[in-house]
């Protein structure tokens, strides 16, 4: 793999990727919490959250710091293609914000509360998939 400005080299921290998958199972914990409480985009904005703090715990242990999607996307496809990343990909994809959204969204076009389930299915298969690779259980 490359390096360019979008991934940087650092030193292996493997409690800096058990911080990270910790901070992504509590945030997912509140993905769920918010569908619960049938507060859906809140819930979908923290399963993307969830997921890239997953992300970043594998960069961590690793080694690498991402500051783009593109970037840590492309580093986990070729350094963990079993990943569920194609999913990622689709829900950060996903526009849910701006006029054109909330349009859509009261013409009844954009059922958030499918997205919200799909993106916290997606977390929780990613979380899985991370604590398996760096061996912390969830």
């Amino acid at each position: 793999m490359e390096e360019g400005p979008a991934l940087a080299r650092t030193v292996p921290n493997f409690d800096g990727a058990i911080l990270a998958t910790t901070l992504a199972s509590d945030i997912l914990n509140s993905a769920r919490e918010n569908f619960k409480q049938k507060i859906y985009d809140t819930a979908f904005e923290e399963s993307k959250n969830s997921i890239r703090a997953a992300a970043s715990a594998l960069l961590i242990a690793d080694g690498y710091i991402a500051s783009t999607f593109e970037s840590t996307y492309d580093y986990l496809l070729e350094r963990y293609p079993d990943l569920p990343l194609s999913n990622w990909e689709m829900i950060e994809n996903w526009n849910t914000r701006g006029l054109f959204y909330m349009l859509l969204k009261s013409m009844g076009i954009i059922k958030t509360k499918q997205q919200a389930k799909e993106a916290i299915t997606t977390a929780e298969e990613f979380l899985a998939s991370v604590g398996s690779i760096i061996g912390v259980k969830r």
